[in-house]
């Protein structure tokens, strides 16, 4: 039983207004967030705000939402994001890259290779690719 204001403007008819479209954002989350902490019966909420126990229960819902997709772990996290076309030259890149950005060792480019790519590279290949470059 939400109580219904009607307000007489000019050359128009008068429109119902309700108690719910009177309250703001924050006065809405409120309400939906003494729901969902169980602090008073819905029946006493819907009838201190003036509303309907059906615009409460919308409300809690969205804040119940809200709550699941801020907490829950994104469903797929396995999504490929991107495919990379991977050539020999793409792997001297990144032999480069890793010894001259992230300052890496080159038997941790190795070991990187060997449990990341599942490719194998010597030791003298990285310094092979390291010094024909600096030549």
């Amino acid at each position: 039983m939400s109580a219904t204001l009607l307000i007489d403007q000019p050359d128009q008819k008068s429109e119902p207004i309700f108690a719910a479209h009177c309250l703001s954002p924050s006065q809405r989350q409120d309400l939906a967030l003494q729901v969902l902490s169980r602090s008073q019966p819905v029946s006493e909420l819907a009838r201190e705000h003036d509303v309907s126990r059906k615009f409460v229960y919308h409300q809690a819902d969205k804040a119940h939402k809200a709550l699941e997709e801020a907490f829950d772990p994104p469903q797929d996290e396995a999504e490929v994001l991107f495919w990379l076309p991977v050539t020999k030259a793409w792997l001297r890149s990144f032999v480069l890259a890793l010894v001259f950005i992230c300052h890496a060792s080159f038997r941790g480019i190795v070991e990187l290779f060997r449990d990341l790519l599942d490719t194998r590279i010597s030791i003298g290949t990285v310094h092979n690719i390291v010094t024909e470059i600096l030549q």
